[in-house]
């Protein structure tokens, strides 16, 4: 019998089958382990129950994407136990990945390259981590890595489609798209008609594989905020303003250069394979230089511009690092004029060694273990009937709560947002069931001179409009909940 043609095309390509087989294991020895759902990863999966339900449980922020919200609500419409399943359905997007980044360094510049380039993305400590988290950057990767790779094999039309996906999984993965078009309308200034003719009707067909997808999405804002480009304005908004970034969790200019090595040792490699590209530009040897080199400097020159600068955001530079470094050390290899196949077998076992040790070495250096669900605080909605509306300054209590959530902490908080709720609580005190507050989760503006006096307020208003049901004091933060005054009985439990 013959072999499908995955197995035959693994077996023709056995180096990528032992990448692929070094990231699954890996990834396999860490699946159950008790991985803490974190606050991006509990808004898309509140944003899955949202759509699912109607609007009847989950919560909704407009500045997210809704491709992963839809798959998470997916998983949990048809039955699934959705945490063990959203990490499995992590795991077979970064092999995607791991397969469309060999395939394309194959397509731009060599089997050797694509195979280092491959190791480097199985292996990045930062989506190793990334897997167990529930972020949406694996699937923007995956889906971006797909339309390029469409698009350099001509298929400009899904090309576009699968960029428009990445787009509206995470919109700056509308960069990508961007990228492939910049590369086409480049050809556009050719001497030759044909090729300003072919770049012409390649630009055409992105486009409308691009628009296909988007502008249903953009009429969808235009009924529903009155903008087609609500979501993306509010999410500049936020992302220069919240104060975890801004101000408590503000990083330095270095940080991705600094997260780049700790990711792994081997991207320093990255600076022989700019090198060497550069002087490719000039040449035919790498004519998809220009495609790696905007990989990198065009994800990287517009995260460096946000003031909110975090690990995730790294994954979308990831690729065109990895395909930079990957020349370098084949580079290197080359210089090997005899006994290539050995030095590139060994170079090969190098990178999957270096990247294990990277990758676990992160994955324990930043994972904790203290899950939400085992406070009461997050789950004290399980089980219960809520008849009215549930306020939060968390989105963590939808992974337990049946019931749609008012968002205090959104779209950003300071004493504007805190004279809304004052109002809102005062006007709608029959209506509200329960509010939760984790002071941790709600800092005030540094520049906001009258925030942390109407966050005090906002907290003793609800002290005299509703009971308080539950109380827990950890120094560094406080957890209260608070309920109508029949559904309390004395005073409110308090954490041990």
């Amino acid at each position: 019998m013959r072999p499908s043609p995955p197995l035959r095309f693994l077996t023709d390509h056995r180096e990528l089958a032992l990448v692929l087989f070094a990231a699954l294991a890996a990834r396999l020895v860490f699946l159950r382990d008790p991985h803490e759902v974190w606050w991006d990863a509990s808004v898309y999966i509140g944003m899955g129950r949202f759509i699912f339900s109607g609007g009847a449980a989950g919560l909704w922020e407009p500045i997210r994407g809704l491709v992963w919200p839809f798959l998470l609500g997916s998983i949990q419409a048809v039955g699934l136990p959705l945490l063990l399943s959203a990490k499995v359905l992590q795991i077979l997007l970064v092999l995607a990945s791991v397969v469309l980044a060999y395939l394309i360094g194959e397509h731009a510049f060599s089997r050797r390259v694509a195979a280092f380039s491959a190791a480097l993305v199985a292996l990045s400590s930062t989506l190793f981590f990334a897997t167990f988290h529930l972020y949406v950057e694996p699937l923007a990767l995956a889906l971006a890595l797909c339309g390029i790779l469409c698009w350099l094999k001509g298929r400009h039309l899904a090309a576009g489609m699968l960029l428009s996906l990445a787009f509206l999984a995470k919109f700056p993965a509308g960069m990508f798209f961007g990228i492939v078009v910049l590369i086409e309308a480049a050809s556009l200034l050719s001497t030759d008609a044909a090729e300003r003719s072919r770049a012409l009707a390649s630009i055409g067909r992105m486009l409308l594989g691009f628009s296909f997808l988007t502008i249903p999405y953009l009429l969808l804002n235009l009924v529903l905020y009155g903008s087609p480009l609500f979501p993306l304005f509010q999410a500049s908004e936020v992302i220069g303003g919240v104060v975890a970034c801004t101000s408590l969790y503000l990083q330095p200019w270095s940080f991705y250069l600094v997260h780049a090595a700790k990711d792994s040792a081997l991207h320093l490699f990255a600076v022989l394979g700019i090198a060497g590209l550069a002087v490719g530009l000039r040449g035919e040897r790498y004519r998809r230089s220009q495609l790696v080199l905007l990989l990198l400097f065009v994800p990287a020159l517009y995260f460096q511009s946000l003031a909110c600068k975090t690990p995730r955001y790294f994954l979308l530079m990831l690729p065109g690092l990895a395909f930079l470094s990957a020349v370098g050390i084949d580079s290197l290899v080359r210089q090997a004029k005899r006994r290539e196949r050995l030095w590139t077998a060994l170079a090969l076992i190098a990178i999957l060694a270096v990247g294990l040790l990277s990758a676990i070495t992160y994955y324990h250096g930043n994972e904790r273990f203290e899950m939400k669900g085992e406070s009461s605080f997050y789950t004290y909605l399980s089980g219960k009937d809520v008849d009215g509306e549930v306020l939060t300054t968390t989105p963590h209590i939808t992974l337990y709560a049946d019931a749609p959530l008012g968002l205090v902490y959104y779209p950003l908080f300071d004493s504007r947002k805190l004279d809304a709720y004052s109002s809102y609580v005062d006007e709608n005190r029959d209506r509200i069931a329960y509010v939760f507050i984790d002071t941790a989760d709600i800092p005030c503006p540094p520049d906001d001179d009258t925030c942390d006096g109407k966050r005090e307020g906002f907290i003793s208003l609800l002290n005299r409009t509703f009971g308080q049901l539950y109380r827990e004091d950890l120094g560094w933060t406080e957890r209260l909940i608070f309920g109508r005054r029949a559904d309390s009985a004395g005073r409110a439990p308090v954490a041990p």
